[in-house]
């Protein structure tokens, strides 16, 4: 009779080896930061497939707590009524001025009749805003209620530009989070300075009229901008640009950027909803005009309107070579913040203290281990050898899911790995435990092992369960260091269940097998 089922070796074989797999790249050099210029640059040292992410308190890095200015946000929301309204009511062939102020927007009509059809429109745009009116001039205003949802917005807003930044220069797994109503907390491992990230970057769209100009006719209606130094080479002479000082649409519309190479080099964009329909009127009356992209106050780029565009995909070509395709990417996609931020507290975490952490915590995993591997050898003879060699991949095993699911190793996620090299030999202690009993009782080895596997399954299957939902609720509601403990201990635990329950007891049948012992050395 054979104790070993044919598909347990396959599975624990399979198993093992993809741990060991993506565990291995943790072996070699971690990847690098070259501080040497004005924005860090990644440098891959070499380029492997899996590694687990080191955190903020193990790698070092650049802490940063800062404070989103409401008042900002409320003077930018007046600047996308005085746009979106002024763009609506040209639609409706309404004549209007409109002028923006850090409180509200007043829209001059050429007499009362005009004004009260505006109106309408516009309290059908903004329902939630506040209108006033005397005579031909309408004052639109922002009410509590919509001010609220608009902090809520510029918040997270800011929140995903700083993230979509960090994430275009290559910055491994910055943690960034919301903490109460105006303020953003910002981590990012292995970089000593973010400032560049939090600048108040004005990217805006415009239509050109005029390409060469030399000066500025009317300062209310147009600007007079040059080449950004992004783009022109040594010993050029910057081209000025007379555009629109309205702006088709913003930064904060464009959600995600791209380099196609399908017919040449291009760079794609998309907007929002808001965008895509100020960019449909802007792009459908203005064909074989050009647009000016201007990133502060300097223009990156002035490609020609050749149809109208209505479904928010943009694409942008002229010749790009690969590189200068992805930097006008880059610098689209990082938007504009909506609102300036200021710094609250902010340090810079030394690398040094990461080291002594991580020296630390596997001094702290191998005393662990080794205790508990003397403890199994003498408490449990030869069944406790075979648990403690599932224990050593248990840990290859755990090291391995981290570094596939791309989790960041932190102290208290070193915690948890302790804590799981203690755990793991739970299910295995419980399991012998049973077994000794069974075969005091005059069981058969083979029936003995069956009887205190089936028999422990259960009770393993309770304690874990619970455990792990503990964890998953740490993982869901905590932040920071307590969701890495959490992810850590969850998949200890996962790793456990399998090593304890299919890796032990296929050691312990394949010796069944070959040996077909009278007594169990336990």
């Amino acid at each position: 009779m054979s104790y070993t089922r044919w598909w347990q070796p396959i599975v624990v074989v399979i198993v093992t080896l993809a741990g060991l797999y993506f565990a291995a790249p943790n072996l070699f050099p971690r990847a690098t930061y070259d501080e040497s210029n004005t924005v860090q640059t990644y440098v891959p040292v070499p380029l492997l497939p899996f590694q687990v992410n080191l955190g903020l308190d193990l790698q070092g890095g650049s802490y940063r707590l800062v404070r989103v200015d409401l008042d900002d946000a409320k003077a930018s929301y007046m600047q996308d009524i005085q746009r979106t309204g002024s763009n609506l009511l040209r639609d409706q062939g309404v004549a209007l001025r409109a002028i923006a102020s850090d409180t509200n927007v007043r829209f001059q009509f050429r007499d009362e009749t005009a004004m009260l059809g505006a109106r309408e429109i516009l309290r059908q745009q903004f329902p939630n805003a506040n209108f006033t009116d005397e005579g031909a001039v309408l004052t639109v205003g922002i009410g509590d209620e919509a001010f609220e949802l608009v902090k809520q917005e510029t918040v997270q807003s800011v929140r995903d530009t700083i993230e979509r930044r960090i994430d275009a220069f290559g910055l491994t797994e910055p943690s960034i989070r919301i903490q109460g109503e105006d303020r953003i907390l910002i981590e990012v491992p292995g970089v000593s300075n973010i400032d560049d990230y939090l600048e108040k970057l004005a990217l805006t769209i415009h239509i050109v009229q005029q390409v060469g100009a030399t000066r500025n006719n009317n300062e209310t209606l147009f600007m007079l901008l040059e080449d950004s130094e992004r783009v022109i080479g040594e010993g050029q002479v910057p081209t000025q640009y007379l555009v629109e000082r309205e702006s088709c649409v913003d930064g904060a519309d464009i959600q995600g950027t791209g380099v196609g190479t399908e017919y040449g080099v291009v760079v794609t964009f998309t907007l929002n909803s808001r965008g895509t329909k100020d960019f449909a009127t802007c792009t459908r009356n203005n064909i074989g005009e050009r647009l000016a992209i201007v990133l502060d106050g300097k223009i990156i780029s002035a490609p020609s309107v050749n149809e109208a565009i209505t479904t928010g995909a943009v694409q942008i070509s002229g010749g790009f070579q690969f590189e200068e395709a992805r930097n006008l990417s880059t610098l689209l996609g990082t938007g504009s913040l909506a609102a300036e931020v200021e710094s609250i507290e902010e340090r810079v975490v030394g690398p040094g203290l990461g080291a002594e952490s991580i020296r630390s915590g596997a001094i702290a995993c191998l005393v662990a281990m080794a205790l508990v591997l003397v403890f199994m050898t003498f408490a449990y003879g030869l069944f406790g050898l075979m648990a403690n060699v599932a224990l050593v991949f248990n840990l290859i095993m755990l090291l391995g899911l981290l570094s596939l699911f791309g989790a960041t190793l932190t102290l208290p996620g070193i915690a948890g790995i302790v804590l799981t090299v203690g755990m793991a030999v739970d299910a295995n202690v419980l399991v012998f435990e049973r077994i000794r009993e069974e075969a005091k009782a005059g069981l058969d080895p083979g029936d003995s092992v069956a009887s205190g596997y089936g028999a422990a399954f259960s009770t393993i299957l309770d304690a874990n369960l619970t455990t792990v939902i503990a964890a998953i609720l740490l993982a869901a509601f905590g932040t920071g260091p307590i969701q890495g403990f959490a992810i850590t201990l969850t998949m200890g635990i996962l790793t456990s269940m399998f090593t304890a329950l299919l890796m032990t007891r296929l050691l312990i049948n394949l010796w069944l097998d070959a040996l077909k012992p009278s007594k169990l050395p336990i």
